[in-house]
């Protein structure tokens, strides 16, 4: 007969939290005393837990008792056994940034409370995440970040990292370096200007800018023009050859760029970066290109979050510009970008889980195939090869017919400003 567990076992559970009889452990977080049971602790903080079995707690000598010792001596030392018997191992933990309150949160909800997890206890939440070896929470905090859609949200949370120093700073910058292209260039100066010096040469190396590089170019001016008060002129020079002067428009070239020939800029590296921006130019009729190239459409994992996109929804599907626009980029990267790896991946789904399909209705996918991030890869679907896909992908629809969700199903996702 199966045991039937009471209605009020989750109660009963989060009861035991910080109870001095239960527990087997100490913590004493800035002060504050947390009675905890090492079983919980190692499910769900294990680096907590590694760090608390390290400590060793000394077993009590066995006393000797003598006939000629009282009855009060002796039950002075049984007492002493009994006392160091029990004693529990203890952690002594400082850290001033975190809250009492974002502390006591994080303790229970290894006892089964739920975590709430937002902008406002974000950093202090995150440092826990890293110091309790918590990946679930880390995986809150940074989800947090990829999911501000809004650029002025997005602006006003950086650049207040920025200034804090926060321990998110690299998930804040990469959330922004993904969408540069959204921002007015005197907010992004804003920001830049900000950063120290070993802050923006991390910041100027990076490939995942976004923007063109003249405008990157335009950031270094800016920032040396705000900070020149003791910036030496190797320093600056260092800053300027972080700059991939063969991505640069002709007309910056000549313009802009000309002048800092010698001082700033070598000569030979010049006169090259001219001739490959010129080819480029006649080739490609690009001006200048960015480090990374935005696709507006993107391939993912079903409900996964990517900054900067969105999955795609059933209205934009069957919008005819929509059609049209993925048609256009499916055929003139020969597939889509994809945004993760996947293995095995299968279904192509819209954001409420229908599947993507074209023609007859037959459904985009890819048979079970691993799909590597950062790859251009084509669709497949039951009936069609690569090729006959490519060449009616601007057919695509919402299919009416019933998927079960499963765990290789593949999303759609547009860049999150995209209106169609």
């Amino acid at each position: 007969m199966a045991t039937e567990f009471p209605s009020n076992l989750s109660t009963t559970i989060q009861s035991l939290y910080n109870d001095p009889g239960c527990s087997d452990i100490v913590v004493v977080f800035n002060s504050e005393s947390y009675h905890l049971m090492s079983k919980f602790v190692k499910i769900a903080a294990p680096g907590l837990y590694d760090e608390i079995d390290k400590i060793t707690v000394t077993e009590p000598s066995v006393p000797i008792f003598s006939p000629e010792m009282t009855a009060d001596v002796a039950l002075t030392k049984f007492t002493e056994i009994l006392t160091k018997k029990t004693q529990k191992k203890t952690l002594t933990i400082s850290e001033p940034s975190v809250s009492k309150d974002v502390v006591g949160a994080v303790f229970e909800s290894m006892y089964g409370k739920p975590l709430e997890v937002s902008t406002v206890n974000l950093n202090e939440m995150y440092i826990l995440g890293i110091k309790f070896g918590m990946q679930s929470l880390i995986q809150k905090c940074t989800d947090i970040i990829k999911k501000l859609s809004s650029t002025d949200v997005l602006l006003d949370s950086y650049q207040k990292a920025v200034v804090a120093k926060s321990p998110l700073l690299s998930h804040y910058q990469n959330a922004f370096m993904s969408m540069m292209t959204l921002f007015l260039k005197e907010k992004i100066f804003g920001i830049t200007r900000q950063l120290d010096y070993a802050a923006l040469i991390e910041f100027l190396k990076s490939d995942k800018l976004t923007c063109s590089e003249d405008y990157v170019y335009e950031i270094i001016e800016d920032w040396v023009r705000g900070n020149n008060i003791g910036l030496t002129q190797t320093q600056t020079k260092e800053l300027y050859s972080l700059v991939k002067l063969e991505l640069l428009s002709v007309d910056f070239l000549m313009t802009r760029v000309k002048g800092h020939i010698h001082t700033y800029v070598d000569h030979d590296a010049y006169v090259k970066a001219f001739e490959e921006s010129a080819m480029r130019f006649i080739r490609d009729k690009q001006p200048c290109t960015t480090r990374t190239v935005i696709m507006l459409f993107a391939f993912g994992k079903h409900e996964g979050l990517y900054q900067g996109y969105r999955q795609v929804t059933k209205e934009d599907v069957n919008n005819p510009t929509f059609k049209q626009a993925l048609q256009k980029q499916y055929v003139k990267y020969n597939g889509l970008h994809c945004l993760d790896s996947l293995s095995p991946a299968d279904v192509v789904c819209c954001a409420t889980g229908e599947p993507i399909a074209i023609l007859d209705n037959s459904w985009l996918r890819f048979l079970n195939k691993s799909l590597e991030k950062d790859h251009i890869v084509l669709s497949n679907t039951s009936q069609c090869d690569v090729k006959n896909v490519k060449e009616s992908i601007g057919t695509v629809h919402v299919s009416q017919q019933m998927h079960k969700k499963e765990a290789d199903d593949v999303g759609l996702f547009v860049i999150t400003q995209a209106v169609f």
